[in-house]
């Protein structure tokens, strides 16, 4: 390939390589925040107290059965 049209291809393809991360990264970055704020919408309004309680139960039930388990495995481990 000859230099002069590697060097033209370099100088079009580079700045829209970078415009286009740009958009995409910007994109993302609204897309987060529409999703952020979608979520505080629906956690402000559509939240009760008793379904709070729910939730926090499971994740503690989640939470102790992980627990249990990790600690099965390691003494499990240690008995080797």
């Amino acid at each position: 390939m000859d230099l002069t049209l590697l060097d033209t291809l370099i100088r079009i393809a580079v700045p829209f390589l970078v415009g286009w991360n740009v958009f995409l990264f910007s994109q993302g970055q609204k897309n987060k925040d529409a999703l952020s704020a979608h979520r505080l919408h629906v956690a402000e309004h559509y939240t009760r107290q008793e379904d709070l309680e729910k939730m926090l139960e499971r994740l503690e039930q989640r939470l102790e059965k992980q627990l249990n388990n990790f600690l099965q495995t390691v003494t499990r481990g240690n008995e080797r």
